[in-house]
């Protein structure tokens, strides 16, 4: 696949996007100072920095005002059709540093958040865990209440009773774990 390289919608002559989710700045001439002199300035591939949710972003400057732009939305508007206007931009690696054109797709909001593992992904980093030790001394462990009602066919309701009275139910001893 070679390099293909297209004008960002809303920086048309200034910077440019390419398929493997790169965004560069253009050649061109500038003019500065009150003067006005015109300038020529060598266009270049600009360094992305990592945001505090874990996408890439780059600094872009229009008219004198500069905006954070995320690369994956700038790659997808570039190249991707979106005749349905969804309005999310989806990692089908689920991984967000990886902006080529092949890993982007357009999604809803609800087809997003229930795209993949990211349901299991968020029940792991902020649901408690529970666990159920039986009286050999095995253990088992669930994410939820939900799950655990699930599973054992015991109303979560009981077993949360259960954990916050430091109770047996059914033969078993429920406790919280992590977080």
């Amino acid at each position: 696949m070679t390099t293909v390289w297209k004008d960002i919608p809303g920086y048309e002559g200034i910077y440019q996007a390419s398929i493997y989710g790169y965004v560069r700045s253009v050649n061109r001439i500038v003019y500065k100072g009150r003067n006005h002199t015109p300038s020529q300035v060598k266009g270049k591939i600009i360094t992305p920095w990592l945001d505090h949710s874990g996408y890439l972003k780059v600094d872009l400057y229009r008219y004198g005002k500069r905006r954070c732009e995320k690369v994956h939305q700038m790659i997808a508007k570039t190249f991707i059709p979106n005749p349905q206007r969804k309005e999310t931009i989806n990692h089908k690696d689920e991984n967000p540093l990886n902006n080529t054109v092949l890993n982007l797709e357009w999604m809803t909001n609800k087809e997003n958040v229930n795209y993949g593992t990211r349901v299991q992904r968020v029940k792991e980093k902020y649901g408690y865990h529970i666990i159920r030790i039986a009286p050999n001394g095995m253990i088992d462990d669930f994410f939820t209440l939900h799950e655990a009602e699930k599973r054992t066919g015991i109303p979560r309701q009981s077993i949360a009773y259960a954990i916050k009275h430091k109770t047996k139910l059914k033969g078993y001893i429920w406790e919280f774990f992590g977080r």
